[in-house]
């Protein structure tokens, strides 16, 4: 077996906050590895600003006026600049690299790389930031009750498919009585 190849990780929080991660090799011996600080950089960045956009998401309906806007904005907008962000990450390795898509062991080897690991991380930031922007403009426009909506945001932000599933047997569900044109 190759030795000193990062395998699962075992995680230090003084080591995570010097800026770097300790992960174990397959032959048991620890490996070592400084995260860029462009790639922490970028990684606090792209958080940063996804943590905007869902809080933007979530209060829109407090400035109807500008509320259409701002779910633009934060649900399309940004996952297209997101997206961007995430080809340049990929399109900057690609082809210079190990690992794949083709078994589990081929992804765990591609997310070894940092700048592949923070394309991973920018991918899901912007799949579930767009799919809290759609469940937004879904639930108003089947006149549900925004506050009926709200705690599906968090549940899509830290658990996209579980939240996108809820909002789908919310809606299936939501009285029609109630799906009136909202304000």
């Amino acid at each position: 077996m190759p030795t000193g190849r990062a395998f699962p990780l075992e995680r230090d929080p003084r080591t995570l906050a010097a800026g770097n991660s300790r992960a174990i090799g397959i032959d048991g011996a620890a490996v070592n590895k400084r995260t860029s600080p462009v790639h922490a950089t970028l990684f606090s960045s792209a958080n940063l600003v996804a943590m905007l956009c869902w809080l933007v998401l979530a209060a829109a309906p407090l400035m109807p006026r500008h509320r259409e806007r701002l779910w633009r904005l934060a649900g399309l907008w940004t996952p297209l600049l997101m997206s961007a962000g995430y080809l340049v990450l990929v399109a900057s390795v690609w082809g210079r690299i190990d690992g794949g898509f083709g078994s589990i062991a081929a992804v765990r080897t591609l997310f070894q790389n940092d700048t592949m690991l923070l394309a991973g991380w920018v991918h899901y930031l912007a799949f579930d930031l767009f799919v809290g922007g759609w469940i937004v403009r879904a639930a108003r426009e089947a006149g549900m009750a925004h506050l009926a909506v709200l705690p599906l945001l968090p549940v899509t932000l830290l658990f996209g498919p579980v939240g996108f599933l809820l909002f789908v047997a919310l809606r299936a569900v939501w009285p029609k009585a109630q799906r009136a044109v909202v304000t």
